[in-house]
């Protein structure tokens, strides 16, 4: 355990496996990675929002084509408020709105009810304003509210003659990582139900998982492809994440996210192994997530989540950083002494 201001805390952290094959179920010869949760879940959002932007562009360019086409039907009104149906079809000259204006908006509105009947409703443009930065529940810190009493910089909310500080961050279940009110700085004591709700003019928490049990490939997908393609016109690998023509590259989430992690790869069939982390994740962090377990309660549970099966615990921050910074410096030394380890495989 480590030290913050006159007492202890603990980060959590995520567990995670990495598998060659394109499935989430028994994963064999896989190794196993530990990164911290704030990372991960920065890591794990950045991806899920690439790959909605990839699948929200396919969905609007087919959504686009029904509509102009007439191959899409929706429920509107005419121009002139009569109130009659009429099918979406913009080639058709014999619809009775000819403004331009009203041309536009009824386009909108098919593509937005195309990809809202998709369940797409992440593509519509604007539903993302107003919509809270999940990333910042990834670590536990104090809630400030913008308008409440702040007290040498802590804020303190009323509650009859008391007043408390509350803190954000998240917590774990066996459907995925949470955000949550705390009433302590390491996030381990829930706040009753309706705080949040309280003290932010009736606005709530996020509903969805910062992380979810939804599996996200490594593959390195057409979206990867054209960013990096745009982005290294002149590079003649041609894209960094795709090693050969036929897209079978890695993706940066996943490159990332490897380069971070303590490894153990004692089951990895590959030349070069990385076992320095092997007793952190089989003896020191389960040890650790035990006692932690029953400090923090039922909450604390371990789950099966992320590409290829993702465990997460509560350690000890000191140890988990420490033992990075060893990592750290030793491969420093192995490069001076021109040692060369492998790839992921």
């Amino acid at each position: 355990m480590f030290e913050r201001e006159e007492g202890l805390t603990s980060n959590l952290v995520a567990k995670f496996k990495l598998c060659p094959k394109n499935s989430c179920s028994s994963c064999h010869n896989a190794g196993e990675y530990v990164v911290e949760m704030r990372e991960f879940v920065e890591t794990y959002q950045n991806a899920l929002k690439e790959s909605q932007e990839y699948e929200c562009e396919t969905a609007k360019e087919t959504c686009e084509y029904k509509c102009q086409n007439g191959q899409y039907n929706y429920q509107n009104y005419n121009a002139d408020g009569n109130g009659n149906n009429y099918n979406g079809n913009y080639n058709n000259q014999n619809n009775n709105n000819n403004n331009n204006n009203n041309n536009n908006n009824n386009e909108d509105y098919c593509l937005n009810s195309c990809l809202l009947e998709d369940g797409l409703d992440y593509c519509i443009e604007g539903e993302e304003e107003g919509q809270m930065d999940i990333q910042e529940f990834a670590e536990c810190r104090a809630l400030e509210v913008e308008g409440q009493n702040n007290n040498n910089n802590q804020n303190y909310y009323a509650n009859g003659n008391s007043y408390v500080q509350y803190y954000t961050g998240a917590y774990c279940t066996s459907s995925g990582v949470y955000a949550g009110i705390f009433t302590d700085p390491a996030c381990t004591k829930h706040a009753p139900k309706g705080t949040y709700e309280k003290i932010n003019y009736g606005y709530s928490l996020p509903t969805t998982p910062l992380v979810s049990s939804t599996c996200l490939s490594c593959k390195a997908n057409q979206y990867d492809n054209d960013n990096n393609n745009n982005n290294n016109n002149n590079n003649n690998n041609n894209n960094n994440y795709n090693y050969d023509n036929n897209n079978n590259g890695i993706n940066e989430v996943c490159e990332d996210l490897y380069e971070e992690a303590l490894k153990c790869e004692s089951n990895v069939k590959t030349t070069y192994k990385d076992t320095s982390g092997c007793e952190m994740i089989h003896t020191i962090l389960p040890q650790l997530n035990k006692a932690m377990k029953s400090l923090r309660g039922p909450s604390m549970s371990v789950v099966a989540a992320w590409f290829f099966g993702v465990g997460f615990f509560a350690l000890a921050g000191y140890l988990f950083m420490l033992h990075k910074k060893a990592e750290e410096q030793k491969k420093a030394l192995d490069a001076k002494s021109g040692y060369v380890g492998g790839n992921l495989s």
